[in-house]
């Protein structure tokens, strides 16, 4: 059995985990009186592990089913878990569960045979981190810029606002007019939406949809439940959910704008809310420093194992990550999407991703079960997609070998080979081992050392390009397309947008100006490795 993830203070509960799993789970059964018991870890028992201390855990049983499945619920309950999660492969095998779960106090998670693991596992780390961010805005958070954002947006829309954070607690609100209905008067009393509400929100898919995007969920009037009709929309920034916006109807319909209205006060409380958070906190900074100084070179990894948490005799893997052509992106939305992309065993490993800045790009540790499975490459894909969802930028992630822990600059030299690479090579993957891009590695590190030694420059090529400058000619151009053909005229002239004959023409000029014989199988080699790195220099 993996031990748990997350030993961090920010402890989800049941009722906060209603919340985030009504979509796509099939339910959470809870035993009555148990919403606010705490999930202090996440774990995985499979139907060979022999359970031990489980306490306040989520257990996933990973490949369990029927009457195996009721076995380890059966265990697990025993062992103290808090809650259960088992995928459901048909109706009639949930009677038992819930039996059975029932008898030993513990929650179930029914899962969809359809969803993966690492789905389950993102949510709940979302749930984490939402809560963990949540609480520490809101202990210095100056209330009277969402009041007034609440009232603001109220007054435009012709409704009644609250402010809510991930876990649907109240932020703020705007004045309530006579007619609130009583759903509003209880959120706005307990400063939390009513369970029952809740979960109807969540049987509607409402959180779901509003998870998905930035775009206004409408939930029309239910006369029979006393609730009027609603606007929602969520608060998200850099890929992280940071509560939501709802509007209720007072007297009269909605403003012909609200939708609008609404998606603009959600990009303004996002502004306020990631403002208003505080800053990285010191020892999370001063872990960053250390791993940043340990990935090149300046501190011994065995002497700061035990401030960074690792174990060195287990292994790792580097991945380099870089924004081409923009910003460096920040450490903390790369942790995040590294953990979201981690997958299940991975999560319910330790330590968890280690991230650190260092020369303008984002390194990734992975330790421990990241290194010993193909995760690595997953977490790395996961990364580049939170990097570039909706920003219209290129993110490229080289992935290094696994090496031992103490060994991490050499997966970290890797990695930096391969992003390198990426980066160069336009129109191809985003993330890669040096394995996939070995040959186009190799050729940029040959073209960057005959850059770096001008001793190594071929006279030859030097006068097509002292030609080229004086009469305004393409013959380095028209050489290394007819090298880059193979020779082939007729391939490099299209390529070139010019007759077969105009090409011939070229290369006879070449040989004349270079005094070169392009028969001879080593002058074609030198001209065109100087000749690509003329062209890359140029790009």
């Amino acid at each position: 059995m993996l031990e748990p993830i997350a030993s961090r203070v920010v402890r989800p509960t049941l009722r906060q985990l209603l919340l985030v799993v009504g979509e796509p789970l099939s339910d959470l059964y809870v035993p009555d009186g148990q919403l606010d018991r705490t999930l202090d870890r996440l774990a995985i028992l499979d139907p060979d592990d022999e359970a031990t201390d489980l306490t306040d855990a989520l257990v996933l049983l990973i490949g369990a089913r029927g009457r195996q499945a009721a076995r380890l619920v059966r265990a697990a309950a025993a062992h103290r878990a808090a809650a259960v999660a088992v995928k459901l492969d048909s109706a009639p095998a949930l009677p038992e569960l819930l039996e059975v779960a029932e008898e030993g106090g513990v929650a179930l998670l029914g899962v969809q045979p359809r969803m993966r693991w690492e789905q389950l596992v993102t949510l709940v780390q979302e749930l984490r981190t939402g809560i963990e961010d949540a609480d520490a805005t809101r202990a210095d958070l100056p209330v009277s810029g969402l009041f007034s954002l609440a009232e603001t947006v109220a007054e435009l829309t012709n409704g009644s606002v609250t402010i809510e954070d991930p876990v649907a607690r109240v932020l703020a609100y705007s004045r309530s007019s006579e007619d609130a209905d009583e759903l509003r008067r209880q959120t706005i009393l307990g400063l939390q939406g009513p369970e029952p509400y809740l979960a109807l929100l969540r049987e509607w898919g409402v959180y779901a949809k509003v998870r998905e995007g930035h775009e206004v969920v409408r939930l029309a009037e239910r006369p029979e439940l006393g609730i009027r009709g609603r606007l929602v929309v969520g608060i998200g920034s850099s890929g992280a959910n940071l509560g939501t916006i709802w509007i209720a109807e007072s007297a009269g319909a909605f403003a012909d704008d609200a939708a609008e209205t609404l998606r603009g006060a959600s990009r303004v409380a996002a502004e306020y809310l990631v403002g208003a958070r505080p800053a990285v906190s010191a020892g999370t900074r001063d872990r960053r420093a250390l791993l940043a100084r340990t990935l090149e070179g300046s501190a011994r990894a065995d002497l700061v194992a035990d401030q960074l948490g690792i174990d060195l005799s287990a292994q790792c893997v580097v991945i380099a990550v870089t924004v081409a052509g923009g910003d460096e992106p920040t450490a903390e939305l790369v942790e995040r999407a590294a953990v979201g992309a981690s997958g299940a065993a991975l999560a319910a490993s330790r330590p968890s991703p280690l991230v650190a800045s260092l020369g303008g790009r984002v390194y990734v540790l992975l330790a421990a079960g990241a290194a010993a499975s193909p995760s690595a490459a997953a977490v790395a894909r996961g990364v580049v997609k939170a990097l570039t969802r909706g920003r219209g930028t290129r993110a490229v992630a080289g992935v290094g070998g696994r090496v031992a822990l103490s060994s991490m600059t050499e997966s970290r030299a890797e990695a930096d080979r391969v992003a390198d690479a990426l980066g160069r090579h336009r129109g191809g993957p985003d993330v890669a081992t040096l394995e996939d891009l070995r040959a186009e590695v190799l050729l940029g590190e040959t073209l960057a050392l005959l850059d770096e030694h001008d001793e190594l420059d071929d006279p030859a090529v030097g006068r097509l390009r002292e030609h080229d400058a004086a009469h305004h000619t393409s013959l380095c151009e028209s050489l290394l397309a007819y090298l880059q053909a193979h020779g082939d005229v007729r391939a490099a002239a299209a390529a070139l947008y010019v007759h077969p004959n105009t090409l011939r023409h070229r290369l006879r000029r070449v040989a004349t100006v270079a005094e070169i014989d392009l028969d001879d199988p080593t002058v074609r080699l030198l001209c065109h490795l100087r000749l690509l790195a003329d062209a890359r220099t140029a790009s």
